[in-house]
């Protein structure tokens, strides 16, 4: 998630929807979000925009923007959990982005861009602020469960929900607890003989998933 220094398009004006500018409320949050971070900056600041955007783009609505950038929010807190974020460090965080939204970001975005609401607009972000530690925090947790198995028993728990058809985070989260990097591809090879059943030098081999059932395993694709 480290930032590319793209330049990312504007979004729309919103002049009397009472919506701040996202062009404007990026630039705020952004400068917000770097000097409330200790570390993995970028990717804070990859977050913290993508949720704005979303924000903006459905209206205001921090529901229906919280729950667009659900996924998004639930792979970070997986990501940071697996480089060690704690839970105090994730309160921090928030509780920092959370008072200079209050007392700088809303106050000069609004006085900016003459908005006619500051309570409505800041209730609103307050509250989408709240969904996304919400879905982080549930991320984090995921992956701190994870690490508190045996890597024998969360290897088992990665082969289980892989070849059990599990999809998504859950299954993220458990390639990422197991140390795999969870874009690699894997290819699943399977004993089709009756009673056939894998070698088991190939199934013990580090890089090999090996399914519950001896006739399975995932192997690199490469």
């Amino acid at each position: 998630m480290a930032s590319t220094g793209a330049v990312r398009p504007s979004l729309p004006h919103h002049p009397s929807s009472g919506l701040p500018d996202g062009a404007g409320l990026r630039g705020r949050l952004e400068k917000l979000v770097r000097s409330s971070v200790p570390r993995a900056t970028d990717a804070w600041v990859d977050l913290a925009l993508a949720c704005a955007d979303a924000f903006v783009t459905h209206g205001g609505d921090p529901v229906t923007a919280g729950r667009s950038v659900a996924a998004r929010c639930l792979h970070f807190g997986e990501t940071q959990a697996q480089a060690g974020m704690t839970d105090d460090e994730l309160t921090a965080v928030v509780q920092a982005v959370g008072r200079g939204l209050r007392r700088h970001v809303i106050p000069a975005v609004v006085r900016e861009q003459d908005l006619p609401d500051v309570e409505t607009l800041s209730r609103a972000v307050q509250e989408l602020l709240l969904r996304i530690v919400g879905h982080v925090r549930r991320g984090m947790q995921a992956v701190l469960r994870l690490h508190a198995l045996s890597p024998v028993h969360r290897r088992r728990a990665l082969t289980s929900a892989l070849f059990g058809g599990s999809d998504g985070p859950g299954l993220r989260g458990l390639a990422i607890a197991c140390g795999i990097d969870p874009t690699a591809h894997l290819t699943p090879v399977v004993a089709t003989a009756p009673g056939a059943v894998l070698d088991a030098e190939l199934r013990g081999h580090d890089d090999v998933l090996a399914a519950p059932r001896p006739e399975e395993a995932a192997v690199p694709a490469a």
